[in-house]
C-alpha cells in the first residue's frame, strides 16, 4: 500500500479516506484509466490501511480493562484450548524457533532483557483455566508465580557443538506445555563457541503467532543492548494487552460491521463442503494425527519475475497467483470443481497491534469453483474477486465462524479445509542478494520430520528474487514420493500456465517431460 500511495504522488495524484469510501484530487481532466484500474483493484486495502494508521476511528480504540481476578479469551484461544486438550495435538502447536548470535554475550543482562520483555507483555505471563462457575478465562500472573527461568548450556566440549546443540532443541520442541500452570514460554542460551551462541526459544501458539516472534526477539535485543550499555530500554510504551484486545474483539462481535461478515460467511459456506483428498495408498487414520515431515524447493527467479508481472497486469497480487495455481493443479489431481482450502492473515488491523505479542492471527475459507472449460486468465479473475471479497470480510474469526456453521465433526479431518496456503508478507522479506544455481532450484530438499496441522501446509516465502516452496505434509494421510510429486507439477503448471495464459484449463499441461515421455 505504501508503494502504491507513492505511486500515486509521483503522479501528483491525493488519496484520501471520506468516510468508507476513498477520496481522489489530481490537476489533469482525467486520470491515467491503468492507475484508476489499480487503485479500484487495491480500494478495500486502500481503505483499510487508512483506517489503520491514521486512527480515524475514534470510537473503535481498543480500551485497557480495569484491573480483575481474570479476563475473558479471544475465540482463536478458546478453539486451540480445546483442541489442545489432547497430548498430541498439544505438541503441534508449540512454536520453536532459534537464531544464531555471534560475539560474546553477558548472560546476566540477556537474562534481564527476557524478564524485562516478559513483564512489558502480559501475554507472556498468562495461563489458562476455569473460574468458578466452569468458564474458561485467562488470568496473568505474577513474575514471581510465573517462576520462569532461561537455561543456559554450554556445548563447547561435545564433539559436535553445533549438532548437540540442534539435538538439544528438536527434544524441548516435542515437550508439551501445562496451559494451566505455565509458564508457555521457554528459552535457552546454547554455547556452541566461544563467539556464537544459539539463542533457542518455544511458545504455545495460544499465546503467540509468527509475528510475534519477531516482536519478542526484537524487544529482547533492545532491552539486551541497553542493559550491556548500562542505559534504560528505550521501547515505545504498550498502552494495551492482549486481554483488552479479546474483549474489543467480544464487543465488535455485536456490531453492524460484523454482522454483515457474519452473513457474507455463512453464504459463501453454504451447503455441502467438499473434502479436498489427493491420490494416496495410505488408509487415512480415524482421528487427525500430527506426524509431519518439511519438504522445500524454489521457483526460479525468472519464473518468478512473471508470475509477479501476470498478477500485476490482471489487477491482482502474488497471492492471488498462487492460490488459482494451486486450485488449477487440485482441480487436476481429483477432477472436483469445488475446491476449498485455507490461509492465514496477521490479524492485525488496528494499529494498536503492530508491537502486541499475542495469538492474533486469523483463518480464512477460500472456496472457488473451477470451470475447467475457461481460460487461465479468467480463473485468475474468478479467484481475485473472490478472494478480495474474503479479504473485505477478514475481521470475522475462524472460530466463532466454526461455531456458527454448527458441522458434524469429522475426528479424521480438519475442520472446514485440510490444505492450508500462505504467502510470507514483505515484511519477513529476507536475503536479497541470495542466488542459487540450476540444480538447487530444481532439487525438492528433505528437511526432516516436523509437527503437522494439515494434510498439506504450503509455505511460499519471498526469497530475494525466488519464491521458496515449502510444504509440510502429514505423513500418516500422504507418502513422501506423492508429495515430491505434487511439488514438481505445481512447477510444471505454472510454466505452463504463464506460457498459455488464454488455453483452456482442461489443455494446459502439468506433468513433467519425462512423464510425458513414459
Amino acid at each position: 500500500m505504501i508503494e502504491l500511495i507513492e505511486k500515486l504522488e509521483r503522479k501528483n495524484i491525493g488519496i484520501s479516506l471520506n468516510g468508507d469510501d476513498l477520496e481522489l484530487d489530481f490537476d489533469d481532466q482525467e486520470i491515467d484509466q491503468e492507475i484508476l484500474a489499480e487503485i479500484k483493484t487495491n480500494k478495500q486495502e486502500l481503505i483499510t490501511f487508512f483506517k489503520k494508521y491514521l486512527d480515524v476511528n475514534i470510537d473503535d480504540r481498543i480500551q485497557p480493562l480495569d484491573i480483575n481476578k481474570n479476563y475473558e479469551i479471544s475465540h482463536s484461544q478458546k478453539r486451540l484450548w480445546i483442541l489442545s486438550q489432547f497430548e498430541d495435538s498439544s505438541v503441534a502447536y508449540n512454536m520453536p524457533n532459534s537464531i544464531v548470535l555471534n560475539g560474546e554475550y553477558d548472560l546476566s543482562s540477556f537474562e534481564k532483557a527476557i524478564n524485562k520483555v516478559i513483564e512489558r507483555h502480559e501475554i507472556l505471563r498468562t495461563v489458562f483455566k476455569e473460574d468458578d462457575k466452569g468458564e474458561l478465562k485467562q488470568w496473568i500472573l505474577t513474575g514471581d508465580e510465573l517462576d520462569f527461568t532461561i537455561k543456559y548450556n554450554d556445548f563447547r566440549e561435545e564433539k559436535n557443538p553445533e549438532k548437540s546443540a540442534l539435538s538439544y532443541i528438536k527434544e524441548d520442541s516435542y515437550k508439551s506445555f501445562d496451559l494451566e500452570k505455565g509458564p508457555l514460554l521457554r528459552a535457552s542460551l546454547l554455547k556452541v563457541s566461544d563467539d556464537k551462541y544459539i539463542f533457542y526459544y518455544n511458545m504455545h501458539h495460544i499465546i503467540s503467532d509468527a509475528w510475534s516472534m519477531d516482536v519478542l526477539v526484537n524487544d529482547i535485543i533492545v532491552c539486551y543492548n541497553a542493559y550491556k550499555s548500562g542505559s534504560s530500554p528505550k521501547l515505545s510504551e504498550l498502552k494495551i494487552q492482549y486481554k483488552d484486545y479479546a474483549a474489543w474483539q467480544s464487543d465488535k462481535l455485536k456490531t453492524e460491521e460484523f454482522k454483515k461478515c457474519q452473513e457474507y460467511w455463512l453464504n459463501s459456506l453454504s451447503g455441502e463442503l467438499p473434502i479436498l483428498e489427493l491420490p494416496t495408498s495410505k488408509l487415512r487414520p480415524k482421528f487427525i494425527t500430527h506426524n509431519g515431515r518439511h519438504l522445500r524447493t524454489f521457483i526460479d527467479a525468472e519464473t518468478t519475475k512473471q508470475l509477479k508481472e501476470f498478477c500485476r497486469n490482471n489487477g491482482g497480487s502474488l497471492f492471488m497467483g498462487l492460490v488459482a495455481i494451486w486450485k488449477v493443479l487440485f482441480y487436476k489431481y481429483t477432477s472436483k470443481k469445488d475446491i476449498v482450502i485455507g490461509t492465514s492473515l496477521a490479524g492485525r488491523d488496528h494499529a494498536s497491534l503492530e508491537d502486541q505479542i499475542g495469538f492474533y492471527v486469523n483463518t480464512l475459507v477460500l472456496r472457488n469453483q473451477i470451470n475447467s472449460e475457461e481460460d487461465f486468465t479468467s480463473c485468475y479473475d474468478m479467484v481475485k474477486e473472490s478472494t478480495l471479497s474474503a479479504f473485505s470480510n477478514q475481521m470475522y474469526p475462524f472460530d466463532k465462524l466454526v461455531e456458527e456453521l454448527e458441522m458434524i465433526r469429522d475426528p479424521s479431518h480438519n475442520t472446514l479445509f485440510d490444505v492450508m496456503l500462505t504467502l510470507q508478507n514483505a515484511r519477513e522479506r529476507s536475503h536479497e542478494s541470495f542466488v542459487l544455481d540450476e540444480e538447487s532450484v530444481r532439487k525438492i530438499e528433505d528437511r526432516g520430520t516436523t509437527h503437522s496441522k494439515f494434510d498439506l501446509d504450503i509455505d511460499f516465502y519471498e526469497t530475494g528474487d525466488y519464491l521458496s516452496l515449502n510444504i509440510i505434509y502429514n505423513t500418516d494421510v500422504y507418502e513422501g514420493d506423492m508429495v515430491e510429486g505434487l511439488m514438481s507439477h505445481f512447477k510444471e503448471l505454472l510454466s505452463s500456465l504463464l506460457v498459455s495464459p488464454d488455453l483452456p484449463i482442461n489443455k494446459i499441461n502439468y506433468l513433467t517431460a519425462l512423464e510425458r515421455l513414459e
